[in-house]
């Protein structure tokens, strides 16, 4: 699981949090998940 503390509803690629943005690509383009569950901070707006 991958949370990202921005509040609300997060989309991928909509709201800018290049934590989980990175996660997300990186799943997408390997198919390889995380080892562990993470969890992304708030990033500014």
């Amino acid at each position: 699981m991958v949370t990202a503390d921005q509040g609300g509803h997060l989309a991928y690629l909509f709201l800018d949090n290049q934590c989980a943005n990175d996660i997300a690509t990186n799943f997408l383009v390997t198919g390889e998940r995380p080892q562990h569950d993470l969890a992304c901070g708030a990033e500014p707006a």
